[in-house]
């Protein structure tokens, strides 16, 4: 029975974003104002739930896959991602001869779907259902795509699936139609049950710790406990525990619960940037094949730190610059 609190789809009030009425009416705006479509990854809102990334962080990244042959193959559909919206903080580099300019968003994005390959396997690609917990503009799931259409010529239209506020599907469908992409939107009380009986990948991007209550045993109960294999960025901590909701242990716990006896918090400065890892940010993981090999030194996490302060002191001196009179 549902928790008589929970109030489902546009509005939940026990999710941050639900209660986040500048977000609700941007996306609303966005999808809405073709102009503002036009600069939509450059908005404040955007900036504030979807876009902060530093441009350091995306440095890390992009650090880590410039060593994946996947990646370096998806290069040219990854590059169309930045042709709408305006993002900031653009990454120029070269690959065979061919210069790229990646937004870290972009490829924070690019660095999970290459954490699901080698996690869980290239068959993830091969028709799986996947179910995307929050799904900001569309932008893993567009990312995610240009990996499969790279890889298997396949398009994930048939087996995406994203759950989300009502008010963020036409900026969603509207951003995804621009690289001839589309998703199925899903809802908690209104979706037939998803089947356990076959392979099923779920991912969230930190939506799922920002939930408590009804909402969020629901979502464990009806969208991570039918799935195979599941993949969560999470901030309990911040987002949950404060609220009444849970903490990663507790979710852990839950998981396991409910069957995911393999469910691990794996080691975040293996998987995620420098500055996911600085901000308190989980990896909880169920399902794996294989866990990565690859881990950064001391000396990566010092040089980035300092790298980091430089491009501060860039910034801020070229606007005194600017804003001499």
């Amino acid at each position: 029975m549902k928790n008589s609190a929970t109030q489902y789809s546009d509005g939940n009030k026990e999710s941050v974003t639900g209660n986040l009425d500048f977000w609700q009416r941007y996306t609303v705006r966005a999808a809405q104002d073709d102009m503002e479509f036009m600069r939509f990854r450059r908005a404040d809102a955007m900036l504030k739930v979807v876009e902060g990334s530093p441009r350091t962080s995306g440095i890390w990244n992009l650090r880590r896959l410039m060593r994946s042959e996947k990646f370096r193959n998806c290069l040219p559909l990854l590059q169309a991602t930045e042709s709408i919206g305006l993002p900031l903080n653009l990454i120029d580099f070269t690959v065979n001869n061919n210069v790229y300019s990646l937004n870290p968003t972009t490829l924070r994005y690019a660095n999970n779907i290459l954490n699901y390959l080698e996690l869980f396997g290239e068959e993830i690609l091969d028709g799986t259902p996947i179910y995307e917990i929050g799904g900001g503009y569309g932008g893993e799931c567009k990312v995610f795509n240009d990996f499969a259409s790279t890889i298997y010529s396949r398009n994930l239209s048939e087996c995406y699936h994203i759950f989300d506020l009502q008010s963020s599907y036409a900026l969603t469908s509207k951003y995804l139609s621009y690289f001839k992409y589309s998703t199925a939107f899903l809802e908690l009380d209104r979706m037939p049950p998803i089947d356990s009986a076959r392979k099923g990948l779920v991912i969230s991007n930190g939506a799922i710790s920002e939930m408590r209550g009804g909402l969020l045993n629901d979502y464990i109960d009806k969208v991570i406990q039918p799935c195979t294999h599941g993949y969560f960025m999470t901030n309990f901590e911040s987002h949950s525990l404060p609220f009444g909701g849970m903490s990663t242990h507790q979710f852990l716990s839950r998981l396991r619960e409910i069957g995911k006896v393999d469910a691990v918090e794996l080691n975040a400065t293996k998987y995620l940037s420098f500055f996911d890892w600085q901000a308190g940010t989980k990896l909880i993981v169920f399902g794996a094949k294989q866990l990565a090999d690859f881990s950064p030194s001391a000396i990566d996490a010092l040089f980035i730190r300092l790298l980091h302060k430089l491009i501060r002191l860039n910034e801020w001196s070229t606007k005194k610059f600017i804003d001499r009179s």
